[in-house]
């Protein structure tokens, strides 16, 4: 299987260089992002490489004046000067497409990065490959057809389009969708990648968002915690007992993990950015229970919320103290609503309709539907359409 893949981010960046002058491609390390400036820059550099990061400090200017743009910087992150650099250049030559960077921590999480760069940039998330990029298929309008489509025609609209299996969506969520790992087909390879790649996150990357007394063995035993709780809710206090330390200090961690992209929150719970590294790191039941679909399908969903330019919408769970509980409920800009039930069996269970019903009743105009194990949909006497969840995808 070859490893360079389409992404489905490329449109994005096409776009966003024809009106900024700054375009910054961030996201976690492995994912993509160096690859993707090689692709749409003249000139490639990168702070990785200690004799441009001497040369940037002594002649920066020149370098950001220089002919044949984009000129693409990466990792940027690592050499804080560059963006008031970056910020000089733009204010003295305004035209679109001339810079692509890259960072591997959210900008957004240190303060003097974020200053230079607000009103000067247009920032692209890109997330690990999706199954679709990982097989090049198109990008599921799951979402968008529930939102816009009758029951029917959705139905219709989606079989016709579904391709995948449960197999092979464990199989994906076994390798993940980190390109520099998720393709190694030698399973001990993998796991050194994955090793590999933790060292270098929180043995050195963690300290450029905060600074940590914390060993990295005892950030990775969080770290794996995190993985395990993932879907259920977080208790800061027993958290912090768990890893023999504070919660102020907990906090800081689960900050600097959100700023290096490793976990991303929902609701009241965390999940881990790629699924590779999550099975990775805790691989938990071998059966697909409903907390491992509803992750699955966590990360899909982002996926197509991400990339669909023509959908602008919220997702977040909902749940009640009477025990409602609906994994996915979608909120456009224009108030659609969407409520996606989930269950691990064939057919819905009566939880799983009376909570959609008792929704619906508080959010009259809301559209719902049930994904499950199914093979073919049904609609269930009450009017809620049930699908397998395979379409999704």
């Amino acid at each position: 299987m070859p490893h360079h893949r389409t992404r489905f981010a490329e449109k994005q960046i096409i776009r966003d260089m024809a009106f900024s002058p700054c375009v910054a491609i961030v996201g976690m390390r492995q994912i993509g992002k160096s690859t993707l400036l090689k692709h749409f820059s003249k000139r490639y550099y990168t702070f990785d490489d200690d004799a441009f990061a001497g040369e940037f400090q002594r002649n920066a200017q020149v370098l950001l004046t220089l002919p044949h743009f984009p000129l693409a910087i990466d990792e940027i992150q690592k050499h804080p000067p560059a963006f008031d650099a970056l910020k000089y250049a733009i204010d003295n030559h305004k035209v679109p497409g001339r810079f692509l960077i890259s960072g591997s921590v959210r900008f957004a999480s240190r303060k003097a990065i974020r200053e230079s760069l607000t009103g000067r940039v247009m920032t692209i998330n890109l997330l690990p490959m999706s199954l679709a990029e990982c097989h090049q298929k198109a990008l599921s309008r799951f979402i968008e057809k529930a939102l816009q489509r009758s029951d029917e025609s959705l139905t219709d609209s989606i079989k016709r389009a579904q391709w995948t299996s449960e197999n092979t969506l464990l199989k994906y969520a076994e390798q993940g969708g980190m390109p520099g790992i998720c393709f190694a087909r030698d399973q001990p390879l993998r796991k050194r990648y994955f090793e590999s790649h933790l060292d270098t996150l929180l043995g050195r990357d963690i300290q450029l968002i905060r600074r940590t007394s914390l060993s990295v063995l005892t950030l990775l035993r969080l770290f794996r915690e995190l993985a395990a709780l993932q879907g259920s809710p977080i208790n800061l206090a027993a958290l912090a007992r768990n890893a023999n330390t504070s919660i102020p200090t907990l906090k800081n961690t689960l900050e600097a993990f959100e700023g290096l992209f490793l976990i991303r929150p929902y609701g009241e719970t965390y999940y881990i950015e790629d699924l590779g590294l999550s099975h990775f790191v805790h691989r938990g039941s071998d059966l697909l229970d409903r907390k491992s679909m509803i992750k699955i399908l966590f990360h899909e969903f982002r996926t197509q919320l991400n990339l669909t330019q023509n959908l602008s919408a919220d997702m977040q769970p909902y749940s009640t103290r009477g025990g409602i509980d609906i994994p996915f409920v979608i909120t456009t800009a224009d108030s659609q609503t969407l409520a996606i039930a989930v269950d691990d069996s064939e057919d819905p269970s009566e939880k799983s309709l009376k909570g959609l019903t008792w929704f619906c009743k508080k959010n009259p105009t809301a559209k719902k539907l049930i994904l499950c194990r199914r093979k073919e949909p049904i609609t269930m006497t009450n009017g809620t359409l049930c699908l397998p969840w395979t379409w999704v995808f």
